[in-house]
């Protein structure tokens, strides 16, 4: 049958894009279906149409988001005004610590890491770049720290209570609690939350006027080593995020 709602049709393939970006492996015709909560023909027939686009990709072991996805990566980093405004303050920080820099923007209830300076031999965490992430968890709470309420108290009953990389439970109270602070302090430290072994230093970016839909992040291994000079990480981090912030604020 034909979808008669063009709309609706959107909506379900982008439910259909969303369930091939979150996938850590291709997934099968009826696993896409089932996640997307469609009909298998229905399913069906959305990839072969975002097949044709580039959108989609599949072969023997099944779909995955497609080659038109990394295109439109390369422009999101090309033409985003956040992005470019952001990289030369990236640049300074990763030479003043010699660690990673990296640019996470909101999406929904996750983030997503779109620009990064500075290398690293840990793979699972060049993996990250370009993925949809956990907001709870690690140097994106700064993010959620500063949603205006209703959606704070959405964002953390939707987290629910839930445990770190390092096996510390954490319930929705003390995640409020948690969030709470970080927004009076200004910026958030962070130990072994989603990665074993890997902390982070990072501080919110005013997207837009009252907006804080971002965070500059300062990340390494083992964070004993950098005891004592985590407290300037924080303040050069945060004279950044604050640099950055004004800078979107200003007219174009």
């Amino acid at each position: 049958m034909t979808e008669r709602n063009p709309m609706r049709s959107m909506d379900r393939a982008f439910d259909i894009i969303e369930v091939l970006e979150d996938a850590d492996a291709p997934l099968r015709l009826s696993e896409v279906a089932r996640r997307a909560g469609l009909h298998p023909a229905t399913a069906q027939r959305i990839l072969t149409a975002l097949k044709a686009r580039g959108r989609v990709a599949s072969d023997g072991l099944g779909y995955t988001v497609g080659l038109a996805a990394v295109i439109g990566i390369n422009s999101f980093i090309l033409t985003s005004r956040l992005v470019n405004e952001a990289r030369p303050y990236m640049q300074v920080l990763n030479a003043r610590t010699r660690l990673p820099v990296s640019l996470h923007i909101r999406l929904g209830f996750s983030r997503v890491i779109v620009e990064r300076c500075g290398g690293d031999d840990t793979m699972q965490y060049n993996a990250s770049i370009g993925r949809r992430l956990p907001l709870h968890l690690g140097a994106a709470k700064v993010i959620a720290a500063w949603m205006p309420e209703p959606q704070f108290s959405e964002f953390v009953t939707a987290v629910g209570d839930h445990q770190r990389a390092d096996g510390k439970p954490v319930t929705t109270d003390e995640l409020a609690a948690e969030l709470r602070q970080i927004r009076e302090r200004g910026f958030a430290v962070a130990s072994q939350e989603r990665i074993p072994g890997r902390f982070s230093v990072s501080a919110p970016i005013q997207t837009d006027l009252g907006v804080w839909d971002a965070a500059l992040v300062i990340s390494g291994r083992n964070l004993t080593d950098y005891d004592s000079s985590i407290a300037q990480m924080a303040a050069d981090v945060r004279e950044a995020a604050a640099e950055i912030s004004a800078r979107r604020l200003r007219p174009v």
